[in-house]
C-alpha cells in the first residue's frame, strides 16, 4: 500500500470552498477548473507521447470535493469516470447529470461490486472512511481515500495489511505532495541546497465560523471526525515529514484548545455526562527528530493564520508561501 493521492489536476490559487469538502450537503458546484472565471490552469501532469490505457474510476461521495475531482479527472489523460454513489439517489444521479457519469447508485454497495470500476475515490465525511474504503478494498478495488485516511491509528493499520493482502493499491488523497512549489521544495531539500535542515515552520488556520457557514458544522462534531487536527493539522505534519521523513518524532509537546461537541441527548452516557466529548480547535504543537531536530507546527480553526512553512538548514533556508496547502 503506498500514501500519496492527490486530487489531480487543480486550479492556480485555492478556491474557498476547497475547504468544504467532505459530505453530501455541500454548496453549489462551481467548476474549478473553468477557465471563463479567469483562472489559470497549472499542468503538472508532463506531456505524453502515445496516450494511457483509461483507469475506470468510480467515486463515493456527491459533496463538494467529489465534484472537485470528478472535474479534475476530465483533465488527466487515461482517467474516465465510471460511476459514482451517494447517500441518496436524487443526489446521485444530480452528480450524474452534471458530469456526465454513466452510472449513478444509491448507496455503495452496488458501486463496491461494480466490475467495470477498478478504483474507487472516497470523498465521503471523515468518520465514514475506514468502513467504506475496507469494503472497497474487501471487493477488489483500488481506493484513493481523501484525508485523513482515518480516524484512528489502527484503523489505518488494518486497511494497510488488508491493501497489502490483497494486493490492492491504497492511498491517502492528500494533494499538497504534489503541487509544483512542493514538489520543488521537496527536491531542494533532497539535494541538500539549504544544508541539512534542522528547524521546520509550518501553520495552517481559517475562522471556520458554523453561524456564518452551516457547511463547517461537522468541523465541530466528534461524531462526523471533527476538529482541527483531522481537517487541517495534518497539512504542517506533513511538512515536517517533507523535511525529516516518515519515522516518528522522539518527543512531542503540544498545547491546544477545545470546544463541546454535540451529543444527543437520548443516546449519551453516563460517561460522556461526566466527561462531556470536546472537539479541539486549535494547537500548537513541537516535534523533536533525533537531538538536534526540531518541527514547530500549529494550526487553528478560530482564526486565519500565515499559511506558510519554512524549512531552515544550515547554508540557507525554504519558504512555501501561502497558501501553503494548496
Amino acid at each position: 500500500p503506498a500514501h500519496g493521492g492527490s486530487r489531480a489536476a487543480a486550479a492556480a490559487g485555492c478556491p474557498p470552498e476547497a475547504m468544504e469538502h467532505e459530505g453530501e450537503d455541500a454548496e453549489p458546484f462551481h467548476d474549478p477548473l473553468d477557465q471563463s472565471a479567469g483562472r489559470t490552469l497549472v499542468n503538472a501532469t508532463p506531456p505524453m507521447e502515445t496516450a494511457p490505457a483509461e483507469v475506470a474510476w468510480g467515486i463515493a461521495g456527491t459533496g463538494h470535493i467529489s465534484h472537485d475531482f470528478a472535474t479534475a479527472l476530465r483533465h488527466t489523460p487515461g482517467a474516465m469516470l465510471a460511476a459514482v454513489a451517494g447517500r441518496s439517489q436524487r443526489r446521485a444521479h444530480q452528480f450524474a447529470a452534471t458530469h456526465g457519469v454513466a452510472r449513478a447508485y444509491e448507496g455503495y454497495h452496488q458501486l463496491a461490486e461494480d466490475p467495470a470500476v477498478q478504483v474507487v475515490y472516497v470523498g465521503v465525511v471523515h468518520s465514514e472512511h475506514y468502513a467504506l474504503a475496507k469494503q472497497l478494498l474487501l471487493a477488489g478495488k483500488h481506493v484513493l481515500c481523501e484525508k485523513p485516511m482515518t480516524l484512528t491509528a489502527w484503523q489505518t493499520a488494518e486497511l494497510m495489511a488488508l491493501a497489502k493482502e490483497r494486493r490492492r493499491l491504497l492511498a491517502e488523497g492528500l494533494w499538497t505532495r504534489f503541487f509544483p512549489a512542493v514538489a520543488r521544495a521537496r527536491q531542494l531539500l533532497a539535494e541538500g541546497a539549504v544544508g541539512r535542515v534542522h528547524t521546520v515552520y509550518s501553520t495552517f488556520g481559517f475562522r471556520a465560523d458554523p453561524a456564518a457557514n452551516p457547511h463547517r458544522r461537522r468541523l465541530f462534531d466528534n461524531k462526523l471526525g471533527g476538529g482541527g487536527l483531522l481537517e487541517i493539522g495534518l497539512y504542517p505534519v506533513s511538512m515536517a515529514m517533507l523535511a525529516f521523513g516518515p519515522s516518528m518524532p522522539t518527543a512531542i509537546s503540544a498545547a491546544g484548545v477545545t470546544a463541546p461537541s454535540p451529543e444527543d441527548e437520548a443516546t449519551v452516557t453516563l460517561l460522556q455526562r461526566l466527561l462531556p466529548p470536546r472537539v479541539d480547535l486549535s494547537a500548537g504543537v513541537a516535534l523533536r527528530y533525533g537531538e538536534d531536530r526540531l518541527a514547530v507546527i500549529s494550526y487553528d480553526l478560530q482564526v486565519d493564520t500565515p499559511e506558510e512553512t519554512i524549512f531552515m538548514g544550515t547554508e540557507g533556508g525554504i519558504k512555501i508561501q501561502h497558501p501553503m496547502h494548496c
